[in-house]
């Protein structure tokens, strides 16, 4: 992972998020984003799936 810039950062870890972070990651790429992520030390946990809209823009499970 890249360094980031003062900028990126206030955009990425803002006090509104506590410095949460969220990332969509293809199905096919989720293996590995999440084996480099816990080589860096990082815990992340999926939370979700994107889909075609139905009815309504946003649906909770």
């Amino acid at each position: 992972m890249a360094a980031l810039s003062d900028a990126q950062r206030d955009l990425l870890c803002d006090p509104q998020t506590s410095g949460g972070l969220l990332v969509a990651v293809s199905p096919e790429g989720e293996a590995e984003f999440l084996t480099v992520a816990a080589e860096l030390g990082l815990l992340l946990n999926p939370i979700g799936t994107l889909r075609e809209r139905q009815t309504h823009a946003v649906e909770v499970f």
